[in-house]
């Protein structure tokens, strides 16, 4: 959750580029599940509206892999949300990070039944590799992950979100989305347009 109705994921999560009508790359339906386990959850909501980056769109570009989601509800003024914060190349390089979600194989039980695990996991580490628009890291992450936020504290203990975590590579390691200016620029200007348009 970014505000009190938004949640920033992978645009990945969002978009369908497979599908041979345009009518059918974006979702029908999306429901969110706020503190979802196994068949449990705080709160629930449908969604009102996506955005998805056009160059993710247009040409797959997954330094650009993220979208906006508005809810139905404002259930962040119950949860909460974390503030996006842009850090230089130096500052985010070691940076001791956190990604939390949902991995699908997080268990023998869950691979042999190929049913996925609804349990949130938070796995821990640091900045390894920094890109322009991506950095890396060998925190260990598995496919349902995608979209998670990646994390971490201020000095009063305030969810700071630096990126979005998009991607598992082999050479250069899990690696995420960041959240620089420019692409804080288009968060931004995504919400600033639902707020004048709810």
């Amino acid at each position: 959750m970014i505000s009190k109705n938004c949640l920033l994921t992978a645009g990945h999560c969002l978009y369908n580029e497979d599908a041979e009508e345009e009518d059918f790359r974006l979702p029908i339906s999306l429901t969110y599940f706020s503190g979802l386990h196994d068949n449990n959850y705080f709160l629930k909501t449908e969604y009102r509206k996506v955005f998805i980056h056009t160059a993710y769109k247009e040409s797959n570009d997954e330094s650009f892999d993220f979208g906006v989601v508005q809810l139905e509800r404002d259930i962040g003024e119950q949860t909460g949300w974390a503030s996006l914060k842009t850090l230089d190349d130096k500052a985010l390089h070691s940076l001791k990070i956190n990604v939390t979600g949902y991995p699908v194989h997080v268990s023998p039980y869950s691979v042999l039944i190929k049913k996925p695990a609804y349990s949130m996991y938070t796995m821990e580490g640091a900045v390894e590799l920094v890109k322009k628009h991506k950095f890396y890291y060998k925190l260990d992450t598995s496919g349902g992950q995608s979209g998670s936020g990646v994390w971490t504290l201020d000095k009063n203990g305030n969810v700071l979100c630096v990126g979005i975590h998009v991607t598992g590579s082999k050479l250069e390691g899990n690696g995420a989305v960041r959240v620089n200016e420019e692409n804080l620029e288009t968060i931004t200007y995504w919400l600033d347009m639902m707020r004048q348009n709810p």
